[in-house]
């Protein structure tokens, strides 16, 4: 009688201790099921993955343009104001230009060829493919001269709001150009300048982006409105 009921004793315990482990692993797999979920992982990599093919398509399309293809090149990378709250530049958003990865490399064959030199695949993934960045270019209208030492823009998509690189817009120091002969309330000076950001997987490709550029302070602004997956 001792003997069966220690043998029944052993075959609870053993039946206790699975169902234990049964449920502890249960649990486990739905908190780390929930904890995943709670994280997106948004990868941004496939934004700049080129193929060799894809990269001298993109080479030859630079090569092969003269200064009225590029003027249009760079035209269809306008993006469209989403936002404006200029006060005394409204009439006159600055416009902004997505350089998109193909675009870099349409623009850098141009370029070259105009050197007679032509890049290889390996020099543009080198210098024209960075991984995590996004440039933009934008053209501001001015009626002072000086107005540009106070630009400013910034990128945001949610609660993540990114600063250019380095803090500031670049080429903020070059010299702005005349223009001759404006009209009744237009600008009389223009200015471009280049936002560079870089981003990070708080960020995704596939979502609208809004860069709002800054004229003389935070409440003299026009934001605009970009999705990159839809212009690579």
């Amino acid at each position: 009688m001792n003997k069966k009921i220690k043998q029944a004793w052993i075959i609870l315990t053993v039946v206790v201790g699975l169902f234990i482990v049964v449920c502890v692993s249960s649990f486990l797999s739905e908190n780390k099921e929930l904890d995943e979920a709670s994280v997106p992982v948004i990868n941004n990599h496939w934004y700049y993955e080129f193929t060799d093919d894809q990269i001298q398509a993109a080479i030859n399309k630079g090569l092969e343009s003269d200064r009225s293809d590029m003027f249009q090149e760079e035209s269809s990378r306008i993006i469209k104001v989403h936002e404006n709250n200029l006060l005394e530049m409204k009439e006159n958003p600055p416009l902004v230009y997505f350089y998109t990865p193909t675009y870099q490399i349409i623009r850098r064959a141009y370029k070259d060829s105009q050197k007679m030199d032509m890049p290889s695949i390996s020099d543009v993934r080198r210098d024209n493919i960075n991984e995590n960045f996004l440039y933009f270019s934008i053209d501001v209208g001015m009626n002072r001269e000086d107005a540009y030492q106070n630009f400013h823009a910034v990128l945001r998509q949610g609660d993540v709001t990114l600063q250019p690189v380095g803090g500031k817009l670049a080429r903020l120091d070059s010299p702005s150009t005349k223009i001759f002969s404006p009209g009744e309330g237009q600008a009389k000076y223009t200015k471009e300048v280049i936002a560079p950001f870089m981003i990070d997987d708080k960020i995704n490709l596939k979502e609208p982006l809004y860069l709002t550029f800054i004229y003389s302070g935070k409440n003299d602004t026009a934001t605009y409105e970009i999705i990159p997956s839809q212009q690579r």
